[in-house]
């Protein structure tokens, strides 16, 4: 059993981080729902943990604890011995503080991976390993594909813009702008207005819908270009952009996307600034105007162009703010906090 190990662990590194995504994803949002969150910047927060967790998983397998490392065989054990416990405790500096796993009486644990390898057997647990090794191999050559086609697309449209150099009105945007030394192309190829450059941001918008944008709509966009960039959503998506091709086998696409609009509806907010929301809702039905008319829409295109996102997110821009009370809002912020805390450094369906 020992030589077959490595594959049994690739299988359980699979399995374990498909059940631990979904677990930590739905107990996730039902805690939003539960306690009500409405700060979507919060929300954004709370989604990408799963992505996170999935990582960190990685380095929190606990061998010494595993019953195949210990020569046990889960599916020869006495009947009554397999245990399937889920536990929750608050115990500063003991990992994990709460768990979900299968174990042993003797405290030794497995997973159902395990259970399934030992069902199909060696030979057919190290095709299946190998599989994987190939797909995750064939997934981060396309990952590294379409980074330099976007990069491609990038330069594309760096080489035919020009620098916009014009003063902006509001002085919190143009002091904001200043300090983090943003610069503003205006391009002639077809895309939406977006904001890329980790250390060096820069926010690329098309000439012919500059034209059509009044001075306020146009520092709407930029303000909303310039929060990704303030709240760090370019490295989060880029990190996540890598992490779903390395997880290529778990279906993230829905909670990357809840992920991804969270964040378009906090850099809505346009907290910093003077501007009203009203101006940022007229430039995204423009910007949507526009990009419908030249579709089908290019790499570069952004959430906002989808119709469905387009109508959602001016409804909430035109909508009239809901005030919470700042007590309860934070109480609720903090009850979260120690929740993410508590599952982040919990263990599920691991050894």
């Amino acid at each position: 059993m020992t030589s077959d190990l490595w594959s049994i662990f690739v299988v359980n590194v699979a399995v374990n981080s498909f059940l631990s995504f979904f677990t930590l994803s739905l107990l996730i949002f039902f805690s939003l729902k539960i306690l009500r969150i409405k700060s979507t910047r919060v929300q954004a927060f709370c989604f990408m943990i799963p992505f996170m967790k999935i990582i960190a998983d990685l380095a929190c397998y606990q061998f010494s604890h595993w019953a195949l490392a210990q020569q046990l065989n889960p599916l020869t054990s006495p009947v009554g011995t397999r245990i399937l416990s889920a536990y929750f405790w608050f115990m500063p500096f003991r990992y994990p503080l709460c768990s979900v796993d299968f174990h042993l009486i003797d405290g030794q644990t497995f997973t159902l991976a395990d259970l399934f390898c030992l069902k199909i057997g060696s030979e057919w647990t190290a095709g299946c390993a190998l599989v994987l090794i190939a797909g995750t191999l064939g997934f981060l050559w396309r990952a590294i594909q379409q980074y330099r086609l976007s990069n491609q697309r990038l330069n594309e449209i760096r080489s035919t813009s020009i620098l916009y150099e014009g003063p902006l009105q509001d002085l919190h945007l143009a002091s904001k702008f200043q300090r983090k030394k943003v610069s503003i192309y205006l391009t002639s190829l077809p895309h939406s207005p977006f904001i890329t450059g980790l250390r060096h941001p820069a926010i690329f918008i098309p000439q012919p819908l500059f034209d059509e944008l009044t001075t306020q709509e146009f520092e709407a966009i930029i303000a909303h270009e310039m929060s990704h960039f303030h709240y760090g959503d370019l490295f989060v998506n880029a990190s996540l952009f890598w992490i779903c091709h390395f997880f290529w086998w778990i279906p993230t696409r829905y909670f990357k996307g809840k992920l991804e609009l969270a964040q378009e509806y906090a850099c809505d907010c346009l907290h910093g600034t003077n501007i009203d929301r009203l101006h940022l809702a007229q430039a995204l039905y423009k910007s949507a105007h526009w990009l419908k008319a030249i579709a089908p829409l290019p790499i570069m295109a952004q959430l906002f162009v989808s119709p469905h996102h387009a109508v959602k997110r001016l409804q909430a821009l035109l909508a009239s703010p809901k005030n919470e009370l700042f007590i309860l809002k934070w109480v609720k912020i903090f009850a979260l906090a120690c929740w993410i805390f508590v599952l982040f450094l919990g263990k599920f369906w691991t050894f």
